[in-house]
């Protein structure tokens, strides 16, 4: 037998067969003593039954020695009984060979009955064995009568024995009273292997009543009057009764390995069709391609005619995602939460099994109309969360059972598991995407940073060395210089915007305002931008007295940006208006061109930081691409919104702010008067700026603008300087070279005599860290580089004066 072979007898038989826990020879061993054991029984009873029944005893020795050994030393324990009882049991004693024919006829029963038992004992391990020719012919009846109802085992233990006693009642011509019970133990080890205890022990009951009856004398009495029967028929009981608890035992070890190797079989087709489930997810397919190819997978491992599966779109819905078995399936059906099979599965979140279904009880109309008339469904379930239902249907009433539920459920918890993986990958997919659109932003960021920076100073050099060169076009080249320097410090501010905006570290000085006048003042300030480009505006703003609580300086900047940003993308010729209207609590303002309009696959993106719709390579309309998210931004801090609309390529745009406006009472609460205008004065001014031509253009501005202006350019000179000679603002770098500006201004206010000196300090970084830090060391006044000319003038003649309320930060 192949060694595969012997594996399946070994699942099927030999897991709890004693014999195989027995190698070598101590099966042997067991089968002599077992012999010794049954000749020294049969010692002792010498003196009451002499030369009868020289051989009862040694059949409990066979059954015993195959029960634990096995058929080998089985058969070795008969020949030693049959040697033991003729040697010291048969007349003559103490000779091999019998003389009497009777004696003769004995051991040749003997013999032929324990070659029987042996053969009995050891079928079931050949009809277990299902690669056998013998096992594939008669193990379906060798198991059916195993499996048998308690009627047909007990009719069958009545038939055997009443044959074995009816053969030997038959045969007692012959053989007188000898050998009364020769057939009665290979009926009963059949009766108990078939049977079980029960029917062997009515068999042994029937037969002891039969041999009492018809075969020992006095014939026709029920009892034996002869003490040597009654000997016989005490052992033939116990052994009997020993033959048939181990045929019993037997017996119920074929039944538990039967099971045993029934439940490895289901579990190994069970294991063989999740694994071609399992084995569709391993490749790297779309969510849609993935569960096509599970449900054709389900559909074949539980023969249904239809797989379904469904996803959850919300609390309140299921969507039909895949369908295999029905090509007329409405795929994108709708099913409510609750409502038809699928929907009861979601709700209560178990596997449902609906064997005979009514027909209008299906919600899914494909499955109406294939007239499905069986379901079985799962939840979907990954970490708690319901994912979707996965259902199969079958035309057959009853076609789904335990089996096909549990292999459903553990198809549908590799689902949860395939649809976590894709939807882990689309998101890793997307993260991806996400970094390597950023780094081209990036690297497109910096292109445009490049040239939009090089182009001013480019001007600006050019001016510059014009100027130098040609005094008559001097003030033309200065104008130019002039410009390019303010549209340098516009990127530059529009670089420190976006860092603030998207570090969250924005800080609105809110007021209420008038809406029409910071429009105004936007307007006017992109005036010359917008006639440079030859662009017609019209400004209609609704009336003065709609305000808004808003950052004026910001609201500002806002409106400024989108009004550029419109010229920008119109054409010579074309228009911009700028109208306003109230609607109910809030106030709108469109902003509307007639410019190169907006494709509509740009529109999502228009706010997203660098986009623009010009990628042209001459950059004919210049900028970072962050006007509009700095815009959006801001007005969503202010609590509002922005949108854009486009009818597309070449049709215009039009932007709409929205905003919150202020009641008429707040209005006239928070009514702020007009300050009168004070004359400028002279006023003491120490600059201590260690860049040379910053110091020396700050210095000329300064003195221009009529104050009295000392410059120095380090620390240490900055404090000998304020000490000889107190000035009345002191503007201070914070960079210097030896002691910085934090030290100069820690020391200064150390000094009492110079109590009443405010302290301005100039950085090129503006966070709130940075003024924090200013404002620490003893300044008044936090100063942005760079600065223009108006905003030097205004705060020095304000600081003189006193009109601001300390910390202030000029950008």
């Amino acid at each position: 037998m192949s060694a595969a072979k012997t594996g399946r007898r070994d699942l099927a038989y030999g897991l709890t067969d004693p014999a195989t826990k027995l190698r070598g020879l101590s099966r042997y061993v067991i089968a002599i003593a077992s012999v010794g054991l049954a000749f020294a029984a049969r010692l002792a009873m010498d003196p009451l039954v002499g030369d009868r029944q020289p051989f009862t005893l040694f059949y409990v020795s066979i059954v015993f020695a195959t029960w634990l050994g096995g058929p080998r030393p089985g058969f070795v324990a008969l020949v030693l009984g049959f040697a033991a009882g003729n040697y010291f049991f048969v007349e003559p004693r103490l000779s091999l060979l019998p003389t009497e024919s009777a004696d003769i006829v004995a051991g040749v029963t003997y013999l032929f009955v324990g070659s029987v038992i042996v053969a009995g004992q050891q079928s079931g391990t050949v009809l277990a064995d299902r690669e056998s020719a013998i096992g594939s012919t008669l193990r379906v009846v060798w198991i059916r009568g195993l499996q048998a109802p308690p009627s047909v085992r007990y009719a069958l233990g009545l038939a055997i024995a009443m044959v074995a006693s009816l053969t030997r009642i038959a045969l007692n011509p012959v053989w007188g009273e000898s050998f009364p019970f020769i057939f009665y133990f290979p009926a009963t080890l059949f009766t108990a292997l078939f049977g079980g205890i029960g029917p062997a022990l009515m068999g042994i009951a029937v037969c002891g009543f039969m041999t009492a009856e018809w075969i020992l004398p006095p014939v026709g009495r029920l009892w034996p009057l002869n003490s040597i029967d009654l000997v016989g028929l005490g052992i033939y009981v116990f052994v009997d009764v020993f033959i048939a608890w181990l045929g019993a035992a037997h017996r119920a070890l074929i039944l538990e390995n039967e099971r045993a190797l029934s439940d490895a079989e289901k579990a190994a087709e069970t294991t063989r069709r999740v694994q071609t489930i399992a084995d569709a997810m391993l490749g790297d397919l779309s969510l849609d391609d993935l569960l096509h190819e599970v449900l054709v997978r389900v559909q074949d491992a539980l023969d249904a005619d239809v797989a379904v599966m469904l996803v959850r779109e919300s609390d309140e819905r299921l969507r039909v995602q895949a369908v295999v078995g029905a090509p007329d399936a409405e795929i994108g059906f709708i099913v409510p939460s609750g409502q038809g099979f699928c929907g009861l599965v979601a709700a209560v979140r178990r596997a449902v099994v609906w064997k005979d279904v009514e027909p209008e009880r299906v919600i899914l109309p494909f499955l109406r109309r294939m007239r499905v008339q069986a379901l079985a469904g799962v939840p979907v379930i990954s970490d708690g969360k319901l994912l979707g239902v996965l259902q199969v249907g079958s035309v057959r009433p009853g076609r789904f059972g335990d089996e096909e539920t549990h292999l459903l459920q553990l198809a549908g918890e590799r689902i949860a598991l395939a649809m976590d993986r894709v939807e882990r990958h689309d998101a890793e997919r997307r993260v991806r995407d996400s970094l390597d659109a950023a780094n081209r932003a990036k690297d497109e960021f910096l292109a445009m940073l490049g040239h939009e920076l090089r182009n001013p100073l480019s001007a600006v050099r050019n001016a510059v060395v014009a100027a130098s060169l040609d005094e008559s076009r001097r003030s033309h080249a200065l104008e130019i210089a002039r410009r390019q320097t303010d549209q340098l410090g516009r990127l530059i501010d529009d670089l420190l915007d976006v860092a603030r905006i998207t570090q969250g570290r924005v800080i609105l000085h809110r007021q209420a305002v008038s809406l029409a006048e910071i429009v105004g003042r936007a307007v006017e300030s992109v005036r010359p931008f917008i006639e440079s480009r030859g662009v017609h505006l019209t400004v209609s703003l609704g009336p003065d007295t709609i305000r808004v609580d808003a950052d004026p300086t910001r609201l500002e900047q806002v409106f400024v940006n989108l009004l550029s940003n419109a010229a920008k993308y119109s054409d010579v010729g074309g228009r911009v208006d700028v109208t306003s209207e109230r609607q109910g609590e809030h106030v709108a303002v469109h902003i509307l061109d007639s410019g190169i309009g907006i494709a509509p696959e740009m529109l999502p993106r228009i706010w997203d930081l660098f986009a623009q719709v010009d990628r042209s390579l001459d950059r004919a309309q210049g900028g970072l691409g962050i006007g509009l998210t700095v815009a959006r931004r801001l007005v969503e801090l202010h609590g509002g919104r922005i949108g854009v609309h486009s009818e597309g390529l070449g049709k215009g745009a039009e932007f709409v702010v929205t905003l919150m406006a202020l009641p008429a009472t707040a209005e006239a609460e928070r009514e702020r008067t007009g300050s009168s205008v004070r004359p400028q004065q002279s006023t003491r001014v120490l600059l201590v700026e260690d860049h040379p031509d910053s110091a020396e253009t700050l210095t000329m501005l300064l003195q221009l603008l009529g104050h009295q202006v000392r410059s120095v350019h380090d620390g240490l000179e900055a404090l000998d300087a304020v000490r000889a000679e107190v000035p009345d603002v002191m503007i201070v770098d914070i960079g210097l070279p030896g002691m910085d500006g934090y030290e100069v201004a820690r020391r200064v206010r150390q000094d009492p005599k110079l109590g009443k000196v405010l302290l301005v300090a100039l950085t090129g970084y503006g966070s709130e860290e940075d003024k924090r830090r200013a404002m620490t060391a003893g300044f008044d006044y936090h100063l942005v580089k760079p600065i223009t000319s108006e905003a030097l003038d205004g705060l020095v003649a304000r600081l003189e004066k006193g009109e601001n309320e300390k910390p202030i930060t000029v950008q």
